[in-house]
């Protein structure tokens, strides 16, 4: 998902170092993180899909109450 302009991967850390950038830049001081990055694209890709096994695929997690608080998060919407 995070690539640099010639393709190769950022790592976690210059990931953490942009969001943080960014978080602090806006009007909204709310700390983004890279986790709550992949609830936010978990959730509306539920939302949109409602395909469970391929939200599983997805996340790469290998059981479903892993997923269960994606899921629950879209139901309390």
């Amino acid at each position: 998902m995070f690539v640099t302009s010639d393709g190769r991967r950022l790592a976690v850390r210059s990931i953490q170092r942009v969001l943080k950038k960014y978080s602090s830049a806006g009007s909204n001081p709310q700390t983004i993180s890279v986790e709550k990055l992949r609830e936010i694209s978990a959730a509306n890709f539920y939302q949109e899909t409602k395909d469970m096994k391929e939200l599983k695929e997805r996340l790469g997690v290998k059981s479903m109450t892993a997923i269960e608080k994606y899921i629950s998060q879209d139901k309390k919407e």
